[in-house]
């Protein structure tokens, strides 16, 4: 029994968008790995500034947990208070996309750092003793952007 013409090229078109889709997906893996070898190059060379962020941060946690207001709001909020949130600040994460989020805490030994799918478990957690540490685990951007809030007197939770 001969196969049908319609058959053969059915086949041949599946076979040509499978090889279509392979070569597609080598693609956005080539350019998802430039993308993070730059973001990391980036990230190496601003570690000073980043360390300049992070000291900061540290000294507005000090002077804020030795006001009245802080204490007590430290106190109220079992001593990790929650201060900044954000997209991602641990690794480089598409910025429109609304289901990743993070937390930074102040706390009783330093600052701490939390990231999640929303409505989901933490999935990253570090705590930073040290301005050195939070500047070798986040990025530029992300420090920035906390800074900046900080910085402005207001707070928001990120909702």
């Amino acid at each position: 029994m001969e196969i049908p013409e319609y058959f053969k090229n059915r086949l041949k078109r599946k076979e040509e968008r499978g090889k279509a889709e392979k070569f597609r997906e080598k693609k956005e893996d080539e350019a998802e790995r430039k993308r993070l070898k730059c973001y990391a190059k980036k990230e190496d060379k601003n570690l000073d500034a980043k360390i300049e962020i992070c000291r900061k941060v540290f000294s507005f946690r000090k002077k804020f947990l030795e006001t009245p207001e802080g204490k007590m709001l430290f106190k109220k909020s079992g001593s990790d208070l929650w201060v900044f949130a954000g997209n991602w600040g641990h690794k480089l994460h598409d910025k429109g996309d609304e289901a990743a989020q993070s937390r930074i805490y102040f706390t009783s030994n330093g600052i701490s750092y939390s990231a999640s799918w929303k409505w989901m478990g933490s999935l990253a957690s570090f705590s930073f003793k040290e301005p050195e540490e939070m500047a070798r685990n986040l990025s530029l951007d992300y420090l920035k952007e906390m800074l900046n809030e900080m910085g402005s007197g207001k707070y928001s939770n990120g909702y």
